[in-house]
């Protein structure tokens, strides 16, 4: 997922970059996320800097993931 960051450290204008496996809802899922990140803004000179991009790598696993029980 890509976002722009806003001057309070809030995520705007998402867009997801890729969805794999397509079709099952991460991407909306992912979408629904956003608004609950938050940032602290670089604070050059005491100002907040807004307008900054960030690339925010997401993954969605369940209970049947071999990862989440330890399994290589």
């Amino acid at each position: 997922m890509e976002c722009r960051v806003v001057a309070d450290g809030r995520m705007n204008a998402c867009v997801i970059l890729t969805e794999e496996p397509p079709g099952y809802g991460f991407r909306e899922a992912a979408l629904k996320l956003a608004p609950k990140f938050r940032l602290h803004p670089a604070l050059p000179d005491g100002t907040p800097v807004k307008g900054g991009t960030i690339k925010i790598p997401l993954r969605f696993m369940g209970p049947w993931s071999s990862v989440t029980r330890g399994v290589n």
